[in-house]
């Protein structure tokens, strides 16, 4: 428009309004800028408005930006699933400012990650069984603040016999061994199951099977079935040192046969 007559400048924060300058459109013409000062960290939009000496005005599309100055607050691996050739780890981000810029990046070349934003996930394959496996992962905001997680080590299932390429079970959590060792208890479905660490090996407790009445209960490193009832219980000698290493309680859950929970105390954790 060559009759341009004034420019306002209109910056908003989550509250509203922040500020709005409005220019006097310089009869030479050209670019008119403005510089926001005193600003603190957040997510801020703004628009131009110009407006021609008949009264006539047009608005530009909103535009956002970011102030952070402030790196993300944790990065926190956690151990999804694993078999004796491949982990896969979720990556939980806690961001309170512009919020994760895109998947973050591992410190291992073979490792992929997939996902945006604060929760991601982590899949390396092609791994050895029975072996520790440490990552660090880093992750950016939209600002460019990085964080870093600590290293953290994970293990993939021990050298035994079964299925090494094909996820047999579709979920693994993961206690602290201050939980094992204190008695954990886990609503699980089926092939869900539980990771403990007895000495320096790590055993697995999971659902094979469920019916109305009893649930399969698969105990690993070499696999032990146990079918249990309703409150049944089995105790089990993984380390063959004539000592129980694992005692597990079936306890039912209301009237559905999709879900059981099972609670068991890790002798040795």
């Amino acid at each position: 428009d060559t009759n341009n007559h004034t420019i306002t400048f209109s910056l908003y924060n989550s509250s509203g309004l922040w500020n709005q300058t409005q220019f006097s459109y310089p009869a030479s013409g050209g670019i008119q800028t403005i510089n926001w000062t005193g600003l603190v960290n957040a997510e801020y939009t703004f628009n131009v408005t110009a407006n021609d000496s008949a009264t006539n005005e047009d608005t530009s599309d909103d535009r956002t930006f970011y102030l952070d100055g402030t790196a993300p607050t944790s990065v926190t691996l956690t151990e999804s699933n694993s078999a004796q050739t491949f982990l896969i780890i979720d990556i939980a981000i806690v961001d309170a400012l512009s919020g994760i810029a895109s998947s973050c990046t591992a410190d291992r070349s073979g490792a992929s990650i997939s996902g945006t934003g604060t929760s991601q996930t982590l899949t390396e394959t092609g791994l050895h069984c029975g072996t520790s496996y440490s990552y660090t992962v880093t992750c950016n905001d939209r600002a460019g603040n990085s964080k870093e997680s600590s290293s953290t080590s994970f293990f993939t299932d021990s050298c035994g016999g079964g299925d090494t390429t094909t996820p047999a079970w579709t979920y693994t959590y993961t206690p602290s061994d201050e939980q094992a060792a204190e008695g954990y208890t886990k609503e699980l479905s089926v092939k869900n199951r539980v990771k403990v660490k007895i000495g320096n090996t790590y055993h697995h407790v999971g659902i094979n099977s469920l019916t109305a009445t009893s649930a399969t209960i698969e105990i690993a490193s070499d696999p032990v079935q146990v079918i249990l009832g309703i409150g049944e219980d089995a105790k089990v000698d993984v380390t063959d040192d004539g000592f129980y290493d694992i005692y597990v309680l079936k306890i039912p859950l209301s009237s559905s046969f999709n879900f059981s929970s099972i609670s068991f105390l890790c002798n040795g954790c």
